[in-house]
């Protein structure tokens, strides 16, 4: 009989033991306020802030960008991105390459597109590297504005092989999650 229960136990608390799911998930953090946070995560597919998630749409790779976005937050970039490349538009919504240059980060340079695009009365800057893609962002509207950087190694959308030649080596941004 207490045979008979503990497997009847053992079969309840195995059916509800969460099982791993790796997804994409890239989080950025405001540096002057570490209670807001931004995520990008690719599959499935959303954009969070705070607590509120929001399905978005990854570009398709036929289309020639890299981007994601919703009615609240996008980001898009050629792909290849060219150095000759200043202007481009995705999805109805205007990009412009305000310099290129190098970013010094805790003691380490990265190659960068400072770009700026305005949004629903919003006006966003981000900065992009080809190695690690989106760093960071902003976006200000009025006298607010907010400031976001990447929390890993590793932000949205690096260019394809580049990306490619880091997973090959075992180097992703995979976040462990629990379903």
């Amino acid at each position: 009989m207490i045979t008979r229960i503990s497997l009847t136990a053992f079969a309840v608390l195995t059916s509800v033991i969460a099982v791993p799911v790796f997804a994409e998930n890239y989080e950025y953090f405001n540096p002057m306020d570490n209670k807001h946070v931004f995520t990008i995560t690719t599959s499935p597919p959303s954009i969070a802030g705070g607590d509120l998630a929001r399905p978005a749409s990854i570009c398709e790779k036929h289309q020639g960008f890299i981007c994601i976005g919703n009615s609240d937050f996008a980001f898009a970039v050629p792909s290849p991105l060219q150095s000759d490349v200043t202007d481009w538009e995705y999805d109805g919504r205007k990009y412009h390459v305000t310099r290129t240059g190098p970013l010094y980060v805790l003691g380490v340079v990265k190659n960068v597109w400072y770009i700026e695009s305005d949004q629903r009365a919003m006006k966003y800057q981000f900065v992009y590297s080809l190695s690690h893609g989106l760093l960071g962002f902003s976006w200000s509207a009025g006298l607010e504005k907010y400031v976001f950087l990447a929390g890993g190694a590793m932000g949205f959308g690096p260019q394809k092989s580049i990306r490619e030649k880091k997973r090959a080596v075992g180097k992703t941004n995979s976040t462990k999650f629990t379903r």
